[in-house]
């Protein structure tokens, strides 16, 4: 079932590695590691390509640093908080966030435990950051109070058999191991309900986030996950049990139960590989949308701010590990801190380093095993390894459709001239298209000093713009054109450094 979900969605962002019009040309992002740390200045001679045990010419490799603070365009940012409670060190982190790191261009998606929002950024801080404490406490209280429920018929079974005396009882052992297998089999169908519902990924959200976002959302992408720590419910109680367990396990050792004993071990140990998250599902899959639509995950593991006692909750043994791995392949990190202002201040000044190896698509409709090797060997890499055949078939697809293009660009003093082509048309309402426009002016800050959007409806196969600059910026500027077709979900988009007198 997971890879059917992969492949439906994947298929949604692919075009996000087609770089040329003109020709297909793909583009993987690759992370080169040496002992843990970025190896930097190799050239397209370091790298060797090969397409289904094939050897293929890369036609360029482009070294790219990144980090939030370096970024010239406007950054697209994910904030995914997996809570059940809200507090005062959540409050301080939003706060942090939107006002030492979030720019009025940037894009912001917010994912509570319940749901996404996107949230408009060219509006006063203050009012964004009481909209997203609203949303966040009202969805974390309605996850709470359905984790309580599901998490209360798990303590109930564990209450009761913990509870029910069977170290040192009066009744015979056999009527003893039919309640531990009673209790074995209530607990695990529960246990698995509730690792279903609240611990593991939803992939299908993961894909189709993440496919809306590469597919109209702009410049670099960095996802935050806020991961209370808490997340397996009373382990505590699980190891008493086991205990328990154990005790009578040895009780019957070499009697007439060794069959019974034999599977009551089976169950045990069927329990707790179930509690390794990574046994029931792929990092594989949930990494491939990261890694190919190049996105920073970030990971800030916290604490509690309230559980104490028998009942608090425990991280899965092996759940803390995935994620910083998901971290470390993509170019993010991983911080273990109830301080979010400090671990989100870690995160903006990361730096990140990795390499768009690009090559010309073969034209073959088929599944592409990408292996891509350094002359050193001991290097570790990290990039997408597998375009699935669906994704093959939309490629084409794509290929074969229009695409938007901005072009016959000209400045003269401080007004520009530009044009866009290749929309599509919607015949039925007598319209020749529906093209978004953004522009924007850059210092040599990286700061935007001007920007205007707009949205045109077209009645023939072009559309010209023409726009006077403001006379009062002054000097040398990087001018970013997009342009959005509308009917098509398609982008286009052009830069260009000019001098404005």
């Amino acid at each position: 079932m997971k890879k059917a979900i992969l492949l439906i969605l994947s298929v949604l962002f692919i075009s996000s590695n087609i770089i040329s019009a003109k020709e297909i040309l793909l583009k993987v992002p690759v992370r080169v590691f040496d002992s843990g740390n970025y190896v930097k200045n190799l050239k397209i001679g370091d790298f060797d390509l090969e397409i289904n045990g094939v050897k293929r010419n890369i036609r360029k490799v482009i070294a790219t640093p990144k980090m939030i603070n370096l970024s010239e365009k406007p950054n697209t940012f994910i904030l995914n908080f997996n809570i059940t409670e809200y507090g005062e060190g959540l409050s301080n982190g939003i706060k942090y966030f939107i006002n030492k790191t979030l720019g009025e261009n940037d894009s912001l998606i917010l994912w509570t435990p319940i749901k996404f929002y996107s949230i408009r950024t060219n509006q006063k801080k203050e009012k964004i950051i009481l909209n997203i404490k609203q949303l966040l406490k009202k969805d974390s209280l309605t996850f709470k109070s359905f984790r309580k429920g599901d998490k209360g018929k798990l303590i109930s079974i564990l209450n009761k058999f913990t509870g029910s005396g069977l170290e040192g009882n009066s009744r015979d052992s056999g009527a003893s191991s039919t309640n531990i297998m009673f209790f074995l089999n209530n607990f695990s169908r529960e246990w698995k309900d509730f690792k279903k519902k609240y611990l593991l990924p939803d992939l299908r959200k993961y894909y189709g986030l993440i496919s809306m976002i590469d597919a109209g959302y702009p410049g670099n992408k960095y996802f935050i996950n806020f991961q209370q720590r808490e997340i397996i419910p009373s382990l505590k109680l699980y190891r008493q049990a086991k205990k328990i367990i154990s005790s009578h396990l040895s009780s019957i050792a070499g009697s007439s139960q060794s069959s019974t004993s034999a599977s009551i071990s089976n169950s045990l140990q069927m329990i707790d590989n179930s509690m390794l998250i990574k046994d029931s599902f792929s990092t594989e899959i949930l990494s491939a949308p990261f890694l190919k639509s190049n996105i920073s995950y970030n990971v800030i593991f916290l604490n509690s701010f309230r559980q104490t006692g028998k009942y608090s909750d425990d991280l899965s043994p092996d759940y803390e590990g995935i994620l910083r791995d998901l971290s470390y392949k993509t170019g993010g990190i991983s911080i273990n801190t109830n301080n979010l202002a400090d671990g989100l201040n870690e995160v903006k000044e990361k730096q990140d380093y990795y390499y768009d190896i690009i090559f010309k698509f073969n034209g073959k409709n088929e599944e592409k095993k990408i292996n891509i090797k350094t002359k050193d060997k001991k290097y570790s890499l990290f990039y997408l390894k597998k375009f699935h055949r669906e994704e093959i078939e939309n490629l084409i697809k794509l290929s074969q459709e229009k695409k938007i293009e901005i072009s016959g660009f000209s400045i003269e003093k401080n007004r520009i001239k530009f044009s866009i082509t290749g929309f599509l048309s919607n015949a039925s309402e007598k319209k020749q298209g529906i093209v978004g426009i953004e522009i924007y002016l850059f210092d040599k800050n990286n700061k935007v000093v001007f920007s205007k959007t707009g949205t045109f409806k077209a009645t023939k196969d072009s559309i010209g713009i023409s726009l006077n600059l403001p006379s009062a910026n002054k000097g040398a500027f990087k001018l970013s054109i997009k342009a959005k077709d509308i009917l098509s979900n398609k982008n286009s988009e052009f830069e260009k450094y000019i001098e404005l007198k």
